[in-house]
């Protein structure tokens, strides 16, 4: 019982290790690959194929999942259903989408998203994160058109999660909405550039309509604090939005290395905000550097990648490596158990002050 108090009181305790280990189910195989471990054919091959739904779901849902609502949860006490969801969320969804079925794996995502942003309904971002998720599962699901799945699927996967995304980096950036009309705007172009892509067969026309919202979105380029040790947590939070700017124009100016740009904005910004997050819970600075240094050597094996073909194997084993140290440093870092101890043993001795 008391463990189970531990767990509810500290949900990062379960959450980090969960995500870690999703993130290693998503991106080991593509080690073992470049190394010649793995075998063109077998049922590993299931990560690796064109259009797999393993490695996008295990990373963005699991990976990014797991570790941004034990960050959230570590602020926000949750409650023992939201708690259960979360743990369930994941792994439902990247069991699922393992077998080919990644829709039915959204349902229990989609509730806890939606428990949770319910929280924080004065983000226009977050809300729209929650609505294009909805959507695109009831396209990929309903749907018997394959441009409407492609649709619902990209919804799920880029539009869901990038706004999702947007809204938390805002946030930790200090920004308020402000005006509501000019970033209802915003979301509804952003969403428009997911109808393009998939309805006229134009994606960078798509790309680049989302780039240049997400630009405004983050505007101004100079932050209007001081970037650097006494604002890290905003700081990451501000260079996670411009990646995930950079990142989507990439695609829609040089849609020929497409993934590369993908990756910019998964690699690069997800885990830029998974450090604005990590900064604020007592995590040793020399920690958070080796996690922020491993994630940016990732990103940019990862985009090697897309840019130097031949050494496809080179460049997709530094960036695997260099992922999963990181993940690894991740799952459970040292210096927020005293963290939580000094947090909860203040706490104690103030009521017993008190």
């Amino acid at each position: 019982m008391r463990d189970c108090h531990l767990v509810l009181r500290e949900p990062w305790r379960l959450l980090f290790p969960l995500g870690a280990l999703l993130a290693w189910a998503g991106a080991l195989p593509w080690l073992l690959f470049s190394l010649g471990l793995l075998p063109a054919q077998g049922v590993l091959n299931k990560v690796l194929e064109y259009r797999a739904f393993l490695h996008p779901v295990a990373e963005l849902e699991g990976f990014v999942g797991c570790f941004a609502l034990g960050l959230l949860f570590s602020f926000v006490k949750p409650s023992w259903p939201e708690l259960l969801l979360a743990v369930a969320a994941p792994l439902c969804a990247a069991g699922l989408a393992f077998v080919g079925r990644w829709e039915e794996g959204q349902v229990l995502w989609l509730l806890l998203l939606g428990a949770v942003v319910l929280r924080f309904r004065q983000s226009l971002w977050l809300l729209a994160g929650v609505l294009l998720g909805l959507a695109g599962f009831a396209l990929a699901s309903v749907s018997q058109e394959w441009w409407l799945r492609e649709l619902g699927r990209d919804l799920v996967m880029q539009g869901m999660f990038s706004a999702l995304a947007v809204g938390a980096a805002r946030i930790i950036r200090g920004d308020g909405d402000g005006r509501k009309l000019p970033h209802a705007l915003g979301i509804a172009l952003f969403a428009a550039g997911f109808w393009i892509a998939a309805r006229y067969g134009k994606p960078h026309l798509g790309f680049a309509l989302r780039g240049l919202v997400l630009i405004a979105v983050t505007w101004p380029l100079r932050a209007s604090f001081e970037v650097g040790p006494r604002n890290l947590h905003k700081s990451f939070a501000h260079l996670a939005l411009w990646l995930m700017a950079a990142g989507t124009l990439w695609v829609g100016i040089i849609p020929a290395v497409r993934r590369a740009g993908l990756h910019v904005i998964f690699l690069g910004a997800f885990t830029c905000l998974l450090c604005a997050g990590f900064t604020q819970l007592g995590v040793s600075r020399g920690r958070l550097a080796a996690m922020a240094g491993l994630f940016a050597l990732s990103m940019f094996g990862r985009v090697m990648v897309e840019l130097d073909p031949p050494s496809f194997h080179i460049w997709m084993g530094i960036s695997a490596a260099a992922f999963l140290c990181a993940t690894a440093l991740c799952a459970q870092p040292a210096s927020m158990v005293s963290w939580t101890k000094r947090s909860f043993s203040r706490t104690g001795s103030e009521s017993t002050n008190g």
